[in-house]
């Protein structure tokens, strides 16, 4: 076994890592058990009650409540029947399987007639 010299470079490398690792161990230890700060307790505030029998309207908190515009709702077009029936192929899609009609037996919604659906 031969007995080698550490150059003196390599030891003040050693010495800088070793007090770095050792300095943030120290830091994060600090970090960790630094005592947390407590808030000072909240004021207890009285509770709400509510009594059914006074009239809930002539509380001013909801006479201040007021409408931000009327607007009634639009008849439109509904949509159709079933939304889970698969919607109708553009193209005749033959298949082996003979082609039967739709058990709920969908109408157009422009037209109101029957539709063939094929599968």
């Amino acid at each position: 076994m031969t007995n080698r010299k550490i150059p003196l470079i390599a030891r003040i490398v050693q010495i800088t890592v070793i007090l770095g690792c050792i300095g943030g161990l120290l830091w994060v230890g600090m970090r960790f058990f630094e005592p947390v700060p407590v808030p000072p307790n909240a004021k207890i505030q009285r509770a709400v009650k509510f009594d059914k029998s006074s009239d809930v309207s002539k509380n001013s908190v909801f006479s201040g409540l007021r409408q931000y515009g009327s607007s009634t709702v639009e008849v439109g077009e509904t949509g159709r029947a079933n939304p889970f029936v698969p919607l109708p192929s553009p193209s005749n899609v033959t298949s082996t399987t003979t082609s039967t009609k739709s058990i709920l037996n969908p109408t157009n919604q422009a037209t109101g007639t029957a539709m063939e659906v094929s599968y």
